[in-house]
């Protein structure tokens, strides 16, 4: 592909993403879907990770039904779209995203963290409550749990009040 068409396309995928444009990632995606397995940022993200940190709960929608490997896709940190919509705060996306794949909460992205961890770091107590129920614990190390309990306290959201 010319690099201009390619340009295009990922400027495109990115307004729509950030600005909740639905219509135009599934006009994008009927091209052929590897579309939304394309880095759109320097960063390496993809349409389906500026969505879920944009919050925008129809185009995650459409991006998962079209093509629901886009899911595993890293960036260049090693963050997966979940890791972004567990630092987004919204449950539903999460939600959604885990639906299609039961092992993404326990993929690690930046820095090795957990969703869940980096959900702690930003302070929402919701996401990291709702992680808290679908994260296998059997998977983190002791070195790791205390980090995540320590990270809760900085952030003030131990203990946990539900």
């Amino acid at each position: 592909l010319e690099s201009s068409y390619v340009s295009k396309y990922s400027a495109d995928l990115f307004r729509a993403a950030l600005n909740g444009d639905w219509k135009t990632v599934l006009e994008i995606a009927s091209e052929g879907p590897a579309w939304l397995r394309t880095a759109i940022t320097k960063g390496g993200e993809t349409v389906l990770h500026m969505a879920a940190a944009a919050r925008h709960l129809e185009v995650v929608a459409v991006v998962i039904e079209t093509d629901p490997t886009s899911l595993i896709y890293t960036n260049k940190d090693g963050s997966t779209p979940f890791c972004f919509a567990a630092v987004s705060g919204v449950i539903e996306i999460a939600e959604m995203m885990r639906q299609q794949n039961y092992e993404l909460p326990n993929i690690r992205g930046r820095q090795g963290m957990t969703p869940r961890h980096m959900a702690v770091l930003v302070g929402d107590r919701a996401m990291v409550w709702y992680l808290l129920k679908v994260t296998d614990d059997n998977k983190l190390t002791d070195q790791e749990r205390t980090e995540i309990l320590t990270s809760s306290i900085d952030s003030d959201i131990w203990p946990v009040d539900y």
